[in-house]
């Protein structure tokens, strides 16, 4: 608890703004706008469980059929697709995977 106390004070100092789209957090499957709520989900996401089946279950109830994943390897990309093969998932991880990202994509 400690470490979310710190990075609170430190999340504190930094401005944000309003989101336009909602921004659905893995510490429990829950869409948020308010800046002030998105905050403390961020703070919660250091000390609790990562909810992440029912995170890609709310994004399919969404109708997201998409999926980008960002960052070295391919770990959650696997990850969704033990939840749901119907996604289409991409892992970006270096400037190819990016370009195949995008014409994919876009086509």
């Amino acid at each position: 608890q400690k470490a979310a106390d710190q990075f609170a004070e430190r999340l504190n100092t930094v401005n944000f703004e309003q989101a336009i789209i909602p921004v659905l957090h893995n510490v429990d499957a829950t869409e948020r706008s308010d800046v002030s709520k998105i905050k403390l989900a961020l703070q919660d996401q250091l000390c609790q469980p990562v909810r992440w089946v029912e995170t890609i279950q709310k994004m399919l109830s969404n109708d997201v059929s998409t999926i980008v994943e960002c960052g070295p390897g391919k770990v959650l990309s696997g990850l969704i697709k033990r939840i749901d093969r119907s996604l289409n998932i991409f892992p970006v991880f270096d400037p190819a995977s990016l370009e195949k990202a995008l014409a994919e994509v876009t086509a």
